[in-house]
């Protein structure tokens, strides 16, 4: 610790104060921390830069919509980063195994799980993730917490492509076609595991002793 830190400590100075309450502290250290104290929405951040800049977007009023969702945005850049999740481009490539994503931070997310890092641990449980998103849906198992709700029956789900994937059952859309036969399919799963019918694939092979038929 350096003297002119420690001198404050003796001096009682208090020039860091809250934003959200009256608390003040000499450190702006110990200002920081606290911050993450306080909880408007739940957001998780890994660092107090990040909280700040979010912790703005609450405050401001000139809130830009996303022309495709209800979402909103306190700045152009969040908006623009925003906007490529509803594109099917994914121009970010794995150099590992070749799988794309749509941000770089994806990517970047992605890559851990090669090298097998897993730095966010839960404080419940102890499990560990890769990244902070994987952790911050972990924590829902726990919580409960379902924020994404269906319109139409009202049924919520803990994650966005969960609900995604529900909504097909409503509008009878079935996006995902396999290009061998024609056929539709309202989850890409199912689309997958029809695809083991045309190439005789059974990766995860059951047997029923009783007539030996094969399962997928």
């Amino acid at each position: 610790m350096s003297l002119v830190i420690h001198q404050q400590i003796h001096d009682r100075k208090e020039p860091y104060q809250c934003s959200y309450c009256d608390k003040t502290f000499a450190l702006k250290r110990d200002w920081k921390t606290h911050h993450r104290t306080h909880s408007v929405c739940n957001k998780m951040f890994v660092s107090y830069q990040g909280f700040n800049f979010h912790r703005k977007s609450h405050k401001n009023q000139m809130l830009l919509p996303c022309a495709k969702c209800n979402k909103t945005f306190s700045n152009p850049q969040s908006l623009k980063v925003h906007q490529v999740t509803h594109s099917n481009k994914k121009p970010h490539i794995c150099p590992m195994c070749g799988k794309g994503f749509k941000l770089q931070s994806g990517l970047r997310c992605h890559q851990r799980t090669h090298e097998d890092l897993r730095d966010y641990h839960c404080s419940e449980c102890g499990k560990s993730f890769s990244s902070l998103q994987g952790l911050k849906l972990h924590n829902r198992t726990h919580t409960g917490l379902k924020p994404y709700k269906c319109t139409e029956c009202g049924k919520r789900f803990t994650q966005s492509p969960h609900l995604k994937s529900h909504m097909v059952t409503h509008t009878g859309e079935r996006p995902f076609l396999c290009t061998t036969c024609g056929k539709r399919f309202t989850q890409s799963s199912l689309l997958r595991v029809h695809q083991l019918d045309h190439t005789g694939e059974r990766p995860h092979v059951q047997v029923v002793s009783i007539c030996l038929k094969y399962f997928t």
